[in-house]
């Protein structure tokens, strides 16, 4: 991948959140992809990824589901991101307990 590393959720202070994340291609080639949870919001480090330059074919689209504790910033970088769409909805309606908050 070749372009820059973009924060596109962060998780506000005293809450936590299961998010549905979207990303399709919409280009006519394949594309590179990096998904991460940087915990905290700390700098990105090899352990956080759940994508890493994965290949998301032409014209497709994957959706994955993540739990996020208060103040994690979900990160994208695409090879092509200029054609690439992420979509992250947060389930509003989700409580997680504070036992779960310290885990």
């Amino acid at each position: 991948t070749n372009t820059t590393e973009i924060d596109v959720f962060e998780v506000p202070a005293g809450r936590a959140c299961i998010v549905t994340v979207h990303i399709c291609n919409r280009r006519d080639q394949n594309a590179r992809i990096r998904l991460l949870r940087a915990l905290a919001g700390a700098a990105t480090t090899a352990a956080q990824y759940y994508y890493y330059d994965t290949v998301l074919p032409a014209n497709d689209a994957l959706t994955y589901q993540i739990t996020l504790n208060e103040t994690d910033v979900l990160r994208f970088q695409a090879d092509a991101i200029c054609q690439i769409s992420v979509t992250v909805n947060p389930d509003e309606e989700q409580r997680l307990s504070d036992e779960y908050l310290r885990t």
